[in-house]
């Protein structure tokens, strides 16, 4: 029903005319875009992921599979009107919101954890054709002393023997150190004493005056006793002192503790960064909760199987770490001279192969590692659509004659590389299928391993009967046999 002398007639005409002419070198706009542009402004996208085709469709919905950036992606959904048209807030909310939460739902938290049940059900399949899976003999060895003899050693069962021919004070002694209640007093003393460091309040929040003072004597007040418990027992036990972990610890608390009470007191003492040497004892005398593992049972099986993994996540470890340095050799190699983006900066590139290292173990984690791989995305033609550039990979050899081709500006200035990713047929497939790969791999295999690693530890920790039944043996034999 429109004329085509019509204004609107003439109007469609001319976007089609500008189409034809403009499909070689530049991308022809119309409707809210055409305006924005005529404008001065630039039509881009706001976020690096897009459901364009059905490629960027399944790579967008693998990126937010491992949920980096999806409320974004679900913000933008749901402002969405039509091609070439601006977005109108909270437009399709409902449709796009609900279908965003359903996908998390189902791929996350259903199937993605599938992939953890998978892996740790194989690891238990090979437990039983190996029941020392992961493990070398010696290391099979050290689990089973430690899970027989509870992590002490023998003479420190008893602490002392012989007792009738002990003189009385020392006999007296160790049956102060012995009884329950005196470690149930230590335990309370440094509970409290770890209450007053977390009392500790920076001075931009105006603490009370007396507050500094007042945590500073509580503080010297529990040093003294946990000096004074540490002389008491080495009186006490002697040699035997020193045949318990637990002592070893103490020992060495109670002596960082003076040390950072010496430096504090005498200011005189030679500045060989003693300071940084005194933060480092206070952090240390934290650990000292610790010690309330031996009289938490629930507690210390947990602490056990943690003890117990360890072995075996040595070797996840180093799994891993063969794992980076292979990804790292193939990022330096491939990333080593590509220009740099928002997320691609100073703080995580492939410049070398120690920055390789860096960049891939903070992406493990899963920071940013999409926004990483979008940013080596980039083509010729992304960033010349932003008023930037960067030089075409086949233009030049950057490995022979980066020198040369620096004091020209052709690939950056300084140490701030510019060139662009290697294209494969046309194609920049490198970024994709680097980053994919090493999801797939370190994201859903060798994080799963290590999950499959600390229940298998806790399993076995928690059906110890041995250590409980020698335990038992033990305090039965105390009370019998003093």
């Amino acid at each position: 029903g429109v004329k085509a002398t019509s204004a609107a007639c003439r109007s469609c005409r001319e976007e089609c005319h500008a189409a034809c002419e403009c499909s070689d070198f530049c991308e022809p706009l119309i409707k809210d875009a055409a305006l924005c542009h005529e404008q001065g402004l630039s039509w881009s996208p706001i976020l690096s992921q897009s459901f364009d085709n059905f490629f960027l469709s399944v790579l967008t919905l693998f990126e937010i599979l491992t949920t980096e950036g999806w409320v974004n992606v679900m913000y933008a959904a749901a402002d969405i009107t039509e091609v070439y048209q601006q977005p109108v807030r909270d437009n399709s909310q409902w449709l796009w919101a609900i279908s965003f939460s359903i996908y998390i739902m189902f791929m996350f938290m259903f199937i993605l954890n599938l992939s953890v049940g998978v892996i740790v059900g194989k690891f238990l399949e090979l437990k039983k054709e190996n029941s020392n899976t992961m493990l070398t003999t010696s290391q099979a060895k050290w689990i089973k002393s430690i899970k027989r003899l509870g992590n002490k050693n023998l003479k420190a069962f008893f602490g002392l023997t012989n007792l009738h021919l002990l003189p009385w004070y020392q006999k007296r002694g160790y049956q102060i150190v012995s009884d329950p209640r005196f470690d149930l007093s230590i335990m309370m003393c440094i509970c409290a004493n770890t209450l007053l460091m977390a009392a500790k309040i920076s001075p931009t929040e105006e603490p009370p005056l007396w507050m500094e003072d007042a945590i500073k004597t509580a503080c010297f007040i529990f040093s003294g006793v946990f000096a004074i418990e540490c002389i008491f027992k080495l009186f006490v036990l002697r040699s035997a002192y020193f045949e318990e972990t637990w002592n070893w610890f103490d020992l060495l608390s109670v002596a960082g503790t003076l040390v950072g009470i010496l430096f504090d007191m005498l200011p005189f003492l030679p500045d060989v960064g003693a300071s940084a040497i005194t933060q480092v004892i206070r952090i240390l005398r934290i650990t000292r909760i610790f010690r309330l593992l031996k009289l938490m049972d629930g507690l210390n099986k947990v602490f056990t199987a943690l003890t117990v993994s360890l072995v075996k996540l040595v070797n996840v470890g180093l799994v891993l770490m063969l794992m980076l340095v292979l990804y790292g050799v193939l990022g330096t190699n491939l990333f080593a001279f590509i220009k740099l983006g928002e997320t691609l900066d100073v703080h995580g590139n492939f410049r070398h192969f120690g920055w390789s290292v860096i960049t891939l173990f903070r992406a493990s984690t899963g920071e940013a590692w999409n926004e990483l791989m979008h940013d080596l995305w980039k083509d010729e033609l992304s960033w010349f659509r932003v008023g930037d550039w960067c030089t075409p990979d086949n233009l030049f050899d950057l490995t022979t004659s980066y020198d040369v081709l620096e004091s020209k500006c052709l690939v950056g200035q300084g140490s701030i590389p510019n060139a662009c990713v290697a294209t494969v047929l046309g194609m920049n497939l490198w970024p994709v299928v680097f980053w994919v790969s090493y999801t797939l791999f370190i994201t859903f295999m060798i994080f799963n391993l290590v999950v499959a690693v600390i229940l298998e530890g806790y399993a076995e920790g928690k059906n110890c009967v041995e250590q409980r039944m020698m335990e038992r043996c033990i305090n039965w034999w105390k009370k019998r046999d003093p």
